[in-house]
């Protein structure tokens, strides 16, 4: 649950708040979450059932689908009432479960984070700063692993840092200056579009923490020096993101083939 005055009427999600199984929740105002137990597992019958069981809302159609796993479009509330149809679907035997599409949020918002930037140029200050390598020992770790090619990173949150589209920040270039090759730009889904800009500035952080260049005298240090990281964005400039768009994300995430295309 986001703090008090969190959800903004002007974010690039509408949230509506309601009572779900006995909590209080946000959720879509127009979307809802459904995974049916079809005859087979063919792609006919999941189709069939997910057609069956929405038949009875108005104006619904199936936004998006990962096998079982539906993303249902509804007309906005209050001319659906997101709640009520989730507990009727619900309800079906034909049905696993069904439920109002969730707000999702960062576990930190904007201004509970330290600020320190970590540009310094004094190296046992700038790793002081970054108190959370010494508690890992970090630099202990880095002697028998600095991350793999082989192994991919996914990071779903707000998108990376970019300028007209391209990544250029000097902590997410290659070492030698090529350019920012191990980061694969993914699906915005606040946006809707292949170019996952961070309007927030979390998903920046959280990239950085994991996957920043090191040893190149800028802003911080990587934990991973390697490895290939593919970025989505699921939240908007006001932290808001949803549930649906996170399991798309990670399927996303989980479909990526390498090698791959670098931006």
């Amino acid at each position: 649950m986001p703090p008090e005055g969190h959800i903004d009427p002007d974010s690039s999600f509408q949230f509506v708040k309601s009572r779900w199984k006995g909590v209080d929740v946000y959720h879509r105002h127009d979307r809802l979450i459904v995974k049916v137990i079809p005859r087979d597992d063919s792609d006919a019958a999941i189709e069939n059932k997910l057609e069956e069981v929405t038949r009875g809302i108005d104006g619904a159609e199936i936004h998006h689908r990962i096998r079982k796993w539906a993303i249902v479009k509804v007309p906005p509330a209050p001319a659906t009432d997101i709640v009520q149809e989730a507990e009727m679907l619900d309800a079906r035997p034909d049905v696993e479960y069904a439920e109002p599409d969730l707000a999702v949020f960062p576990a930190a918002f904007p201004g509970d984070e330290p600020r320190d930037p970590c540009f310094n140029n004094d190296g046992e200050q700038y790793y002081r700063d970054q108190w959370g390598l010494k508690q890992m020992s970090a630099v202990d770790s880095w002697v028998l692993e600095g991350g793999s090619p082989e192994i991919l990173i996914g990071v779903v949150d707000s998108g990376i840092i970019m300028n007209g589209g391209r990544i250029d920040h000097p902590d997410f270039a290659d070492n030698d200056g090529g350019g920012a090759g191990r980061f694969i730009l993914g699906h915005d889904y606040v946006r809707n579009d292949e170019v996952p800009d961070d309007e927030l500035g979390h998903g920046t952080r959280m990239t950085g923490i994991i996957a920043a260049v090191t040893n190149n005298e800028t802003g911080m240090a990587g934990l991973n020096w390697t490895s290939p990281v593919y970025v989505t964005k699921i939240f908007d400039e006001m932290s808001n993101g949803s549930q649906g768009d996170v399991v798309r994300a990670v399927e996303e995430n989980r479909l990526a083939l390498l090698p791959v295309e670098r931006v």
